[in-house]
């Protein structure tokens, strides 16, 4: 339940109002209340007006500074829930761009944070500014690996699956239908999103190469 404080911070995002924002904040934080909230809200406005580095300094005093007897662990989380919310706002607003930019600091405060990876990805690719490169830079078939099934929302990994084999992208679709596979328990469900997505490559995109690898790869999980 948010408080009445917070929520009027919420409604200064929703209307672009940052200004109202860090005055508030400021307040808050020269006043020494709200804990920490002040701090994550102050700094997500930074991080709205594109200014990265004062964000993450702001950021970096709430652990630090702000009154409260929270570990850094509850922190966190606290940070991680407001980044997530409007992250799923900006998308919400098809502001692609900017719910990329929030998700990409969510990543490097949660690396473990698999889901918000896989959103990140799936923002990347709408915005059409997503790279291959990523998947090895982010570690991403690693961590997926190593995350509890239970941990992970199905449905969005079929998606982004789904994404990228369709994508003409340089990625080694091999590791990425076998590891995925092992971490999806509807296991008919993702055959037949594989054979969708190179049925997709071969007669939508024209990509006859990719498609006759994509259903090679389905085969092979799926002989019969």
């Amino acid at each position: 339940m948010l408080s009445n404080w917070e929520a009027q911070l919420i409604q200064f995002l929703e209307a672009d109002q940052y200004d109202e924002l860090f005055q508030w904040c400021e307040q808050a934080i020269n006043n020494s209340e709200q804990g920490c909230l002040p701090y994550w809200y102050l700094g997500l406005g930074y991080l709205l007006r594109r200014e990265e580095d004062e964000a993450q300094a702001v950021w970096l005093s709430g652990f630090f500074e702000a009154p409260g007897e929270e570990t850094s662990e509850q922190r966190m989380k606290q940070l991680a829930n407001i980044l997530e919310r409007e992250a799923q706002q900006q998308a919400n607003r098809e502001a692609f761009s900017i719910s990329a930019d929030i998700r990409e600091q969510l990543q490097e405060l949660q690396p473990e944070n698999i889901n918000n990876s896989l959103q990140l990805i799936k923002t990347l690719v709408h915005n059409q500014t997503f790279s291959s490169k990523l998947i090895e830079q982010w570690e991403f078939l690693d961590r997926l690996e190593v995350t509890a099934t239970q941990n992970i929302n199905e449905q969005l990994l079929m998606e982004v699956v789904y994404l990228l084999l369709v994508e003409p992208l340089e990625i080694d679709r091999t590791s990425l239908i076998d590891t995925a596979y092992k971490k999806i328990q509807k296991h008919d469900n993702f055959v037949k999103l594989i054979f969708t997505s190179g049925m997709q490559l071969s007669y939508v995109s024209f990509k006859k190469k990719l498609a006759l690898e994509v259903m090679e790869l389905c085969q092979k999980i799926e002989p019969n």
